[in-house]
């Protein structure tokens, strides 16, 4: 019973934190008739004109700080936000950052940023090169470390890249999931990402141990050198991302991480990849693929990852590898997103995955994949000797699950996604993108009000729930989830009527939740049917 109350409080507590972020689409993909990317994003930072960094910002910021639009800044070496300080940035701001040092913004524990730019007004970090000359990797990038919890066996955790010091300035992980380092929003990440030894790495944005309280939305990273958002625990969530013609993985997800992201579009250069191999999104649970906890567990919608095959016929680099990677134990849920032009689409890859993938704790569902290369989904390494009658195509395409599959990217029908200085991603008229995105999976719970006080009751019979509203509320559907937020059953019951029936055709284990005509949930129970 010890086992069963915590897995239904951990169900119940997911279900709880999901509330209040998604928004409920129509559309798959990150794009319906809004343009969110537009007058903030910077899709040619190559040639664009901007001031010299004329005002040094160097060293340890231990004092609450503001950065003023009026001047421009030159970020030099490594800068420590710390001792609890906030660094404030007003909107329009531009920092360049200097190429010939090893150049990174760090948020220590404790500490926060206050980086809120707007839609006229975004704020910068740019290389400090001259027009025509700025590339790939030209500073380090932005590190954000928290208190929220990591799967590290003592706790915390090294963000490596030579960023900790005697101090401990590099360490994040803690017990405060709630924990927040402050706010990015409406701000463009341009030529970060750098591997400047084999040990001192950085990602454009880099997020260890990051709460949920943490604001992140309207961020646009540009011709990053190593990964462009690497997201080490916690449980931050992240919502409207660009991600242009990186370099290394887009998305790296690691050591725990639990949050949410809906909203992202990557778009990749067909002649740029790292050696070390690119992919769209890489979730592990840790890079040693134990069963560390709390595992990496992060739920996703809303995404449009276009490859480097803008036709079945486009010649690519060939160290370009997945759209999505499921590998070292990790696991998570991606829903309502377009996956096109990679060599391979989903790829399962050891045992820790396959294992996860039959009890139901990989989902992908309501996804579409276009115009990938070999093979929409594969196995790799070990997979197959802990599964070896896994049928790859049927799991992808069980109607359960809603995914479809096209033959090239541009099945997808979008207006002019590949134009790399000045791309448009809007779905156009008979696109597969414009319908069939569904919310119904607990892990999507969308805005909703949660009336406990309805008055419903319900009561076990032999052959499933008899449901009473003796308020005659206005009922319109219930559904029925398994303990991992999977949707098994749905029922449509009628309005202000006294009782309804709610059939049980096998045995079930699980959660029940009935809602009225405007989505406001009226109850939410266990329900034990053997």
């Amino acid at each position: 019973m010890r086992i069963l109350f915590y897995i239904l409080l951990c169900f119940f507590t997911f279900f709880a934190k999901a509330q209040n972020f998604f928004s409920n689409t129509t559309y798959i993909g990150a794009f319906g008739t809004e343009d969110w990317t537009a007058n903030w994003s910077n899709w040619n930072p190559r040639t664009t004109s901007y001031p010299s960094g004329s005002t040094l910002l160097q060293g340890a910021i231990t004092s609450n700080t503001t950065l003023s639009a009026s001047k421009t800044y030159l970020l030099k070496g490594y800068v420590y936000v710390k001792n609890n300080a906030t660094l404030t940035i007003e909107p329009g701001t531009i920092i360049r950052c200097d190429v010939l040092t090893a150049s990174a913004l760090i948020i220590t524990r404790g500490a926060k940023i206050i980086c809120n730019g707007t839609e006229s007004q975004p704020i910068i970090f740019t290389s400090s090169e001259a027009s025509g000359s700025r590339a790939y990797g030209d500073w380090g990038g932005i590190v954000m470390l928290g208190n929220a919890k990591i799967n590290a066996q003592t706790g915390t955790s090294d963000i490596g890249a030579g960023i900790n010091n005697a101090n401990g300035d590099g360490v994040f992980g803690g017990n405060d999931d709630d924990d927040s380092s402050g706010s990015i929003t409406y701000t463009r990440i341009e030529f970060a990402g750098v591997q400047y030894q084999p040990d001192k790495e950085i990602s454009g944005l880099m997020l260890g141990g990051v709460g949920r309280k943490t604001t992140l939305h309207h961020i646009q990273l540009s011709f990053c050198g190593n990964d462009g958002i690497h997201i080490a625990g916690g449980t931050a969530r992240l919502r409207h991302l660009i991600m242009h013609r990186g370099y290394n993985s887009d998305l790296t997800i690691d050591m725990g991480y639990r949050g949410l992201i809906q909203f992202a579009v990557v778009l990749r250069d067909s002649t740029k990849a790292s050696p070390k191999g690119s992919s769209g999104i890489e979730i592990q649970n840790d890079a040693l693929a134990t069963n560390a906890t709390p595992f990496t567990d992060p739920t996703l919608s809303n995404l449009t990852v276009l490859g480097p095959l803008t036709l079945s016929s486009t010649t690519y680099n060939s160290n370009y590898r997945y759209a999505i990677h499921f590998k070292r134990n990790g696991r998570g849920a991606i829903f309502n997103s377009a996956f096109a032009g990679y060599p391979k689409g989903l790829v399962l890859d050891g045992p820790g995955v396959a294992s996860s993938l039959n009890t139901g704790a990989i989902l992908f569902e309501n996804n579409v994949l276009a115009g990938n290369k070999t093979t929409n989904i594969d196995t790799l390494n070990r997979f197959a000797q802990t599964w070896p009658n896994f049928d790859k195509n049927n799991w992808l395409l069980d109607a359960s699950r809603s995914n479809n599959t096209f033959t090239s990217p541009r099945d997808l029908k979008l207006q002019n996604p590949y134009a790399y200085n000045s791309p448009v991603f809007l779905p156009v008229s008979g696109s597969p993108l414009l319908t069939g995105a569904s919310f119904s999976n607990s892990r999507l719970a969308v805005s909703r009000k949660n009336i406990f006080n309805s008055g419903l009751q319900l009561a076990q019979t032999k052959e499933g729930w008899m449901l009473k509203n003796p308020k005659n509320l206005a009922i319109k559907n219930a559904q029925m989830f398994d303990l991992s937020g999977r949707l098994l059953a749905e029922y449509l019951l009628s309005e202000n009527q006294g009782e309804s029936f709610i059939p049980a055709s096998k045995s079930a284990l699980g959660i029940l939740v009935v809602y009225d005509v405007l989505g406001n949930i009226l109850l939410k129970q266990q329900v034990l049917f053997l």
